[in-house]
């Protein structure tokens, strides 16, 4: 028997978790990227958790230091319905907002030269 999780949005509606994906923004708030609140079968229940599988590379502490130094960036995340990433968020990130690591609305690299783990 499969177990079905309800999230509760920040816009107080109520929606299956299998429905919902977790967005990530850069600091300027443009979207990074998203992935889905289930993953073979596993939820992803709160912003720490879905951290972590985001910025997972397979080794836990590297995972670990680049959740830290991305959340110190001032990188976050919101859950929201699928239906919600499909009309607002993706066509954002088709046009590909950020080129060179540069973001338009800002004139600051994402990520700047040399800080890497």
């Amino acid at each position: 028997m499969e177990i079905q999780f309800t999230a509760v949005l920040d816009s107080g509606e109520k929606a299956s978790l299998r429905d919902c994906e977790w967005v990530f923004y850069e600091p300027c708030g443009c979207p990074r990227g998203v992935m889905s609140a289930v993953i073979l079968g596993q939820p992803m229940l709160d912003e720490d958790t879905a951290f972590r599988e985001f910025f997972d590379d397979g080794y836990k502490r590297t995972t670990l230091a680049m959740v830290k130094r991305e959340r110190k960036r001032g990188v976050t995340a919101e859950l929201m319905t699928t239906e919600r990433y499909r009309a607002e968020i993706s066509p954002a990130m088709r046009v590909g907002l950020h080129k060179d690591g540069v973001c338009p609305r800002s004139v600051e690299t994402l990520v700047p030269k040399g800080d890497l783990l």
